[in-house]
């Protein structure tokens, strides 16, 4: 199957794996979403205008995390040897890794950047991130167990 077969397994997963959190994730703070404080922070392809966030942003966001899903499998290919434990515990440790270099330097940067209220920071980060991060471990492990 080779590492690009591989590869395009574990985006898939993860792609579909991210987006069932995010859905989640999304129901559970709507309240957010629909709090006109914050609807100048939300883009034009999320929020074209009122109501739900049209078909074409749940297309774009099966792309992306695919494409997400795609670089991670990229990167547990590169250091996968250098992850400590087998079986199960590998895929963890590679969601730990994640979340120390992409999840809380990425919830920093939104603090800094973006008018978002902390606690739905805080969320993205413990909720959407690290469970993201922590099925793609998994995943991985599984996809590329030897």
């Amino acid at each position: 199957m080779g590492d690009y077969g591989k590869r395009a397994i574990a985006a898939a997963g993860i792609a579909v794996a991210s987006q069932a959190i995010h859905t989640v994730s999304a129901i559970i703070t709507m309240d957010y979403y629909t709090n006109p404080a914050y609807f100048g922070v939300w883009s034009k392809l999320m929020m074209p205008g009122p109501g739900a966030p049209p078909v074409e942003f749940a297309l774009y966001g099966l792309l992306f995390a695919f494409i997400t899903g795609w670089t991670f499998a990229w990167g547990y290919e590169l250091i996968q040897k250098a992850l400590p434990y087998r079986g199960l515990k590998k895929g963890e440790s590679f969601c730990a890794v994640l979340f120390m270099v992409a999840g809380i330097p990425g919830a920093l940067t939104n603090i800094l950047l973006f008018n978002l209220p902390g606690l739905l920071v805080a969320w993205w980060l413990f909720f959407d991130n690290f469970l993201t991060y922590l099925a793609a471990g998994i995943f991985l492990e599984r996809v590329y167990r030897k």
